[in-house]
């Protein structure tokens, strides 16, 4: 096919004078976002930046940089007391640091507001709200066609293991900052529930805190009665397992025999 001489090639321009529509608040990234920040917003975003670069080597460092925020009024401590909480919480490999960072920051002025809070969010995980929603899912299941079974299981499961993970938390921290008189009860009442949750926090405590709490106190009856929870096979094996590897921790001068991930 032969090329016509006469053809005209035309060019495309563009008209800058055409506008996209644009939206009055259109999102951009934080690191764009140079919208004015109150004062609190800013120290607690600060706070929040120190307690995600915490580590051992930069702890001394950056417990001046949290002096010098100067976190002194009522909601500024609450806030960052609650953040540091759930930090410990959250992140058990970390708990014993995170725990150490609250009472240098806060146990010299503030140390009632600290345990006054931990029991109070501690509280607020409300166990027999959860229980009541347990036994509503149970209910549901067994009402549930089959193909929906599975999946309100799997809701209950995850349920569980929240709760669970947060509750062994919140002992954990609690056996890191409480002072032996306080910690004795705590672990008094673990025992004395003997949930398969209690039990566990039970075992992560006196794991770590054993031994310096029986330099206060006498824990003698406290092993008799771990000693008959694991003769009487009230457990499960998971539990049982946990309490016979304490007792061996603590025949052993509290140096575990071998490293447990609880």
């Amino acid at each position: 096919m032969s090329s016509d001489p006469t053809r005209q090639i035309r060019k495309l321009t563009i008209d800058h004078s055409v506008k996209l529509n644009e939206i009055e608040n259109p999102w951009k990234p934080s690191v764009l976002d140079r919208t004015p920040k109150t004062e609190t917003e800013k120290l607690v975003s600060k706070f929040r930046s120190i307690l995600n670069k915490l580590t051992e080597q930069k702890f001394e460092i950056l417990v001046a940089r949290v002096h010098e925020l100067h976190l002194k009024s009522d909601d500024l401590l609450d806030t960052t007391i609650k953040m540091a909480i759930e930090k410990a919480v959250n992140e058990p490999t970390f708990c014993e640091l995170y725990a150490k960072f609250i009472k240098r920051i806060w146990f010299d002025e503030n140390k009632v507001k600290v345990n006054s809070l931990c029991l109070r969010e501690f509280e607020n995980q409300n166990e027999a709200k959860y229980l009541d929603e347990r036994e509503r899912l149970h209910r549901d299941i067994a009402n549930a066609r089959n193909e929906g079974k599975e999946e309100l299981k799997n809701q209950l499961e995850d349920q569980y293991l929240l709760m669970k993970r947060r509750y062994v938390g919140f002992n954990r921290l609690n056996g890191h900052l409480a002072d032996p008189n306080s910690l004795f009860s705590s672990v008094q009442e673990l025992l004395r529930r003997s949930t398969e949750e209690a039990l566990e926090s039970f075992c992560v405590v006196l794991s770590f805190a054993g031994r310096d709490l029986e330099r206060e106190k006498d824990l003698g009856e406290l092993f008799g009665r771990v000693a008959q929870l694991v003769e009487g096979r009230k457990t499960t094996l998971r539990i049982r397992f946990m309490l016979e590897n304490l007792i061996s921790q603590r025949e052993n001068n509290w140096e575990a025999r071998k490293s447990h991930s609880f």
